[in-house]
């Protein structure tokens, strides 16, 4: 630990806002071992993992609004750039403080790297996970220039500014000596050599774009850490010129080496024959992996990200973002992939991203690129799959425990050879953890805090029911109003009137879809309004009681605007409305194994933003209808307008 003046300290700690940790004695705590950083709106969300982690390790959660607020974090603050070791940083050597383009070393980025800087310092910090998507938390960007950078059929120069989470992990000088636009130059393009390679932070990044997504990382990394991890590994082969030249078998190879024997290896590759998305996709479910290993070409155009499974020269065979929402897995691997861009978590939701935020299946963590991946025109095994290889030695031989720890040690371990071939730094920089930084990597831990509670609702209660409304209620609202979040709700057989909004994320199960009824009152309104994100809702009728010909409402079940991952399964929507199931702006929601009759549309899905916001397409997508009976409604089964990417699947409709 670096010392600082006491009395800077003592002001630091006076001045920076701090909400409480969840762990045990967390008044007197001094010391966070790990920490998250996110927006405000996702603080609530990030809450239930802060509540897990704190059983291994000291935990606080920290706003990006409390951050950049502080003054002490700015460029001419405490920890900026622009105050050297003699005025108390001990992170900048004197003479090499920022000295003009002040505002190129305050911006969020800078903020969030200051404030990391005081953690591990005061706090002792070892992990951060950066809880937020690139446009809430932004990266920075570092300069490379490979002067003969290959791709594989002729050598070139190249260049670019490589989006990266290094900048937050190694906390040494301000990566930009020479103070132009140009981060992390290299000795011969600055003053001196801009670049910290060796870390002092373990990073990882939840690229989360909403609630939803939040609780969708939450909960696949407690799953994932609470649940014995299965002794096989998937590997993954594809050429990436139909001349086979390169030949790309020697780089899984070489990673394969390092598996322990005891391991079940599946080896699924191009050398043995063309391999199907079909194929790729079977070998998630069968939930016999913790890891899985992808080799071969990938691109991310900002709209839509993939990667090559095999390649015969006329036509590629490709795993897309379309391709995630079939994956149906239990367990949640490791996805490691090699592919180019497939981690650019800077643009539309990259594969890697899909893989981690889809909620039915694909990954709890991803390791990847996120710029295009090098190598010899001749040899595959060199520069990229050098990194990649070393992760599996981190992983297996060397038996280090902790993802970030893993990926770092393995880019660390060329720290020497960035010197001397800039193929190396390329790599260096352009490898991310997509993930939970603290993440054991086989270790299974114990779910001491699962202790969300189950309540009941039966329109038979009365005042001197046991528990009466504590754990059991006559009506669904009043136990929607009072129980928190994540709670699970059974619906007893009965005939409930009433106008249901739900804005909190609950289980709610009917006992039995035929007797578990919810009807309505008014036909203005809809039965059941979600304001809500990863609701599951199963085994109920929702029935128009109504029956007015003329007055009817527009949906009986209604997915209110940016109200994200929401399942509604083995239901029946029946009666007149304009809608029986309407979903508005909003993604990754689920309509599956349900009944929907007698309206005029069975199913609407429907996008009503029009523009772009900086970084992002306002679209309505990735939601899936499949094994729906849609029948008797009197125009159509299913609406669709200006929607795109949703996955429909053996829905009927008559």
């Amino acid at each position: 630990m670096r010392i600082l003046n006491i009395l800077i300290i003592i002001s630091l700690l006076i001045s920076l806002p701090i909400t409480h940790s969840n762990s045990e004695n967390s008044e007197d705590q001094e010391i966070y071992k790990y920490i998250i950083i996110c927006p405000s709106t996702f603080e609530h969300n990030f809450k239930n993992l802060i509540k897990y982690k704190s059983n291994y390790i000291t935990s606080k959660i920290i706003t990006i609004e409390d951050i950049v607020s502080n003054k002490d974090f700015w460029v001419n603050g405490t920890y900026g750039d622009a105050t050297n070791n003699s005025n108390g940083n001990p992170w900048i050597i004197d003479d090499l403080e920022v000295y003009q383009n002040f505002s190129l070393f305050n911006d969020t980025q800078a903020k969030i790297r200051n404030f990391i800087r005081f953690a591990y310092d005061i706090w002792e910090t070892e992990y951060v996970l950066l809880g937020g998507d690139h446009e809430h938390l932004p990266s920075r960007r570092f300069y490379c220039y490979v002067s003969n950078w290959t791709n594989t059929v002729k050598i070139k120069p190249i260049q670019s500014a490589i989006i990266s989470d290094h900048y937050f992990s190694a906390l040494n000088g301000s990566w930009n000596n020479d103070c132009d636009l140009r981060f992390g130059e290299e000795k011969a393009d600055s003053i001196a050599e801009e670049a910290d390679f060796k870390s002092e932070i373990f990073i990882g990044r939840a690229p989360v774009n909403d609630k939803n997504d939040v609780n969708i990382f939450v909960h696949k990394v407690i799953s994932y850490e609470t649940t014995e991890k299965p002794k096989g590994v998937q590997l993954h082969q594809s050429y990436i010129q139909p001349s086979k030249i390169p030949d790309t078998t020697h780089v899984v190879e070489n990673c394969a080496k390092w598996i322990p024997e005891h391991y079940q290896i599946e080896r699924l590759y191009e050398q043995n024959g063309k391999v199907t998305k079909d194929q790729w996709i079977n070998t998630f479910h069968n939930n016999e992996k913790f890891l899985f290993y992808q080799v071969g070409n990938g691109y991310n155009d900002e709209l839509f990200s993939w990667y090559q499974l095999s390649w015969d020269g006329a036509q590629r065979e490709i795993f897309s973002v379309l391709d995630v929402g079939e994956l149906h897995n239990s367990f949640y691997p490791i996805h490691i992939s090699i592919s180019c861009q497939t981690s650019d978590f800077s643009e539309n939701e990259c594969l890697a991203e899909e893989l981690l935020l889809t909620q039915r299946g694909g990954a709890s963590a991803c390791i990847g690129n996120t710029e295009v991946g090098c190598l010899n025109i001749t040899d595959a095994t060199k520069y990229s799959s050098e990194f990649f290889e070393r992760i599996f030695y981190e992983l297996f031989e060397n038996e280090t425990k902790n993802l970030a720890r893993i990926l770092q040690n393995a880019k660390e371990f060329f720290i020497n050879r960035i010197f001397s071939e800039n193929q190396y730094r390329w790599c260096f920089y352009e490898l991310v953890l997509l993930g939970d930084p603290e993440t054991p990597s086989l270790e299974t831990r114990e779910n001491i805090n699962n202790d969300f509670k189950t309540f009941f609702v039966d329109d038979d209660y009365i005042f001197n029911q046991p528990g009466w409304n504590i754990t059991h209620f006559s009506s669904i609202q009043s136990a929607i109003d009072k129980i928190d979040e994540f709670s699970t709700i059974i619906i007893n057989p009965g005939t409930y009137i009433e106008h249901i909004i739900i804005n909190k994320t609950l289980l709610i199960h009917g006992s039995d879809m035929n007797t578990t009824i919810i009807t309505n009152k008014d036909n203005k309104k809809p039965i059941l309004t979600l304001q809500c994100h990863s609701t599951t809702i199963s085994n109920i009728t929702i029935k128009n009681g109504l029956r007015s010909q003329n007055d009817y409402p527009e949906s009986l079940l209604y997915i209110k605007e940016d109200c994200n991952g929401n399942h509604i399964e083995n239901s029946k929507v029946t009666g007149k409305a304009a809608f029986g199931i309407l979903l508005r702006d909003s993604i990754r929601n689920c309509i599956k194994n349900n009944v929907i009759e007698e309206a005029i549309c069975g199913i609407g899905i429907i996008n009503t933003m029009i523009g772009l916001l900086p970084t992002k397409v306002i679209v309505t997508c990735d939601n899936i209808v499949s094994n729906n009976l849609i029948q008797s409604n009197q125009n159509c089964g299913l609406y669709i307008e200006g929607s795109i990417h949703n996955y429909i699947n053996l829905t009927l409709s008559h």
